[in-house]
């Protein structure tokens, strides 16, 4: 799998696995296992950078990522996660955000993301 540099995340894979269709973003639904099955072999097969939302299958592509590997993602794997803020007051922004952040933590078994972008 070819890499490039990435800004300060290093070397990502030229390919990367976006989480919308994991759970449900669009049209077939895979179930759970199917959806662990898909990222554990996209990292198989040398995908090192995941991309997941709260709003990909309510939240659905963070807990399959956290099923697929229980709180320790495979070395040299980074994720991103997003947060929403399109109806929201400038004052709200930060409660939400560490809410939001939060909340996806949980989901994906993680203490960290590398990257939080807003969606």
């Amino acid at each position: 799998m070819k890499r490039r540099t990435f800004g300060d995340q290093g070397k990502v894979s030229v390919l990367t696995l976006g989480g919308a269709g994991l759970m449900g973003g669009w049209g077939h639904v895979p179930d759970l296992d199917e959806a662990v099955a898909t990222i554990r072999a996209a990292v198989e097969a040398g995908v090192n950078y995941l991309d997941v939302a709260p709003s990909y299958g309510s939240g659905g592509s963070e807990r399959a990522v956290g099923a697929a590997f229980e709180g320790e993602l495979p070395v040299g794997v980074r994720i991103s996660t997003k947060v929403s803020l399109d109806r929201l007051s400038p004052g709200d922004a930060s409660v939400i955000i560490e809410r939001s952040l939060t909340a996806s933590l949980e989901r994906l078994r993680l203490t960290r993301v590398d990257m939080l972008l807003t969606h």
